[in-house]
Parts: C-alpha cells; sequence; structure tokens
C-alpha cells in the first residue's frame, strides 16, 4: 500500500491515513473495485493500532469512498 504515516506530525493518523485514500482514489491509483486490506492487514502494514484502521474504514464506509462486503 502507498500510504505513509508521520507518527510525529501533528495530525492525527486516521486523518493522514484518510486523505491519503481518498487522494489514491481520486488520482486513479486505487481503482472501483480493487480490494482493500482488511482491517487487520491494514493495521500491521502501517504499523496502527486496529482501532485506528476501524476508525478509518468506517469513516471512509460512511462518506462512501469505500464499500464493505461481506
Amino acid at each position: 500500500m502507498e500510504i505513509q504515516v508521520d507518527h510525529a506530525s501533528g495530525v492525527p493518523i486516521y486523518a493522514q491515513i484518510i486523505e491519503q485514500i481518498k487522494h489514491l482514489v481520486a488520482t486513479g491509483r486505487l481503482k472501483p473495485g480493487t480490494k482493500f486490506p482488511s482491517l487487520r492487514v491494514l493495521s500491521q502494514e502501517l504499523k496502527i493500532n486496529p482501532n485506528t484502521a476501524q476508525k478509518v474504514i468506517s469513516i471512509l464506509v460512511n462518506e462512501g469512498v469505500l464499500v464493505t462486503t461481506p
């Protein structure tokens, strides 16, 4: 995944990730239908708390950027 997290930044981690994902979608690097990493994989890859990953996914789903399927 092309997302970088700056733990020293004053910007909350979840906000950094959301902004980068939206940028990937807007620029076409994250295309519709692309399988997004699971909560567990996302938290492991970015070395973030699973609760933060859940918050990111929830916000993006609520905003219609991501769609979840069972």
